[in-house]
């Protein structure tokens, strides 16, 4: 009997083991830049993936477009402007993170990337082309003089006298905005197509909208503003494309001037998707709930469990061994009066 308790203990001790064992994985911050070296003023692009809970974003050098606390669903693009030479890091700090996938698992500490920074190269004064130089030259005059019926000639010498004529152009201060604008789509193939606005743009409208395709991922902007062409912030422009409204917007601030273009880039949901929700509408209200439970808590709770186990079979144990000497008393009993009636 008590080899049969000790083997229902035993079993009762495993069952829990597989039950609670967890799955201890090393993860991290998945954290990239579009650029590896950029110049003073020229912006880059952080984009933070794998993880799902609140971060803090830090910044060395830089002027971010999200910094502090900010909430990850899967991923999340950062725009980083430099300020001066050297080298501009953007810190990534886990507050309460998991990583996405199959099996989440919690993530601690921060994760960094850092970029070049070099300086801007002048460019070089023009040179101002050389005004020509004109010359009025005074005509020789004569005068004739009569005396005495006699003709004397006198002749006056005039100087020459030049003239310099120097024109001085002035330079245009270009005008504080976008001049061009072209929207580039890059399809999950690599293949690249232009994106067509909804309107021709213009540097005075500052609203724009379009559309594209589902298998189109990124976005690449190519835009010209004159001399303020590096102060151009990109806001709001996710890698990879999420599907539906993307509000992405161009800041451009020049001392006490901001303009801000704005253009709302719509993603069609691919047809993949759609065809799954069709097929399985039920699978859209199941809610996956995953339990968490520290490595520290988990041991406890392992030791808790085998102290419980072993302590209730020393208790049935027990219950057991008083049952039985209670039978043999109670069987014992009538044999001893029987002696003595003997």
């Amino acid at each position: 009997m008590r080899r049969k308790l000790l083997k229902i203990c035993f079993f009762i001790s495993i069952i829990s083991i597989m039950l609670f064992q967890t799955k201890v994985e090393a993860a991290g911050i998945g954290l990239s830049t579009n650029k590896k070296e950029v110049t003073v003023g020229e912006s880059f692009t952080v984009t933070i993936s794998g993880i799902y809970g609140k971060v803090t974003i830090t910044g060395s050098n830089v002027q971010l477009s999200k910094s502090g606390t900010q909430f990850i669903d899967g991923s999340l693009s950062v725009t980083a402007t430099t300020k001066s030479e050297g080298k501009a890091t953007v810190t990534v700090t886990g507050v309460d993170i998991v990583t996405t996938g199959a099996n989440p698992q919690e993530v601690t500490g921060s994760k960094s990337v850092s970029v070049t920074v070099k300086a801007k190269e002048t460019p070089k004064p023009e040179e101002k082309p050389q005004t020509p130089t004109t010359t009025t030259p005074k005509t020789t005059t004569t005068k004739k003089t009569t005396t005495n019926n006699k003709k004397e000639t006198k002749k006056t010498e005039t100087k020459k006298t030049e003239v310099v004529e120097t024109h001085e152009e002035e330079e245009a201060t270009p005008q504080l905005g976008i001049a061009s604008l072209k929207l580039m789509g890059v399809k999950e193939n690599g293949e690249e197509v232009e994106i067509p606005l909804d309107k021709e743009f213009d540097m005075n409208i500052l609203e724009y909208a379009c559309k594209v395709q589902a298998d189109i991922t990124t976005i690449k902007i190519q835009k010209e503003a004159f001399e303020y062409n590096d102060l151009v912030q990109i806001l709001g422009l996710e890698e990879p494309l999420k599907v539906g409204e993307n509000v992405v917007t161009l800041k451009l601030v020049k001392e006490d001037k901001e303009i801000n273009y704005v253009i709302k880039i719509t993603r069609e949901q691919p047809i993949e998707e759609i065809q799954e929700i069709i097929a399985q509408p039920e699978e859209q209200d199941k809610k996956t709930i995953i339990v968490s439970i520290p490595l520290g808590w988990f041991i406890i709770l392992e030791i808790a469990m085998i102290g419980v186990s072993v302590g209730s079979t020393l208790l049935v144990m027990k219950h057991r061994k008083k049952d039985v000497l209670e039978k043999e008393e109670i069987t014992s009993k009538p044999r001893r009066k029987r002696r003595n009636e003997m």
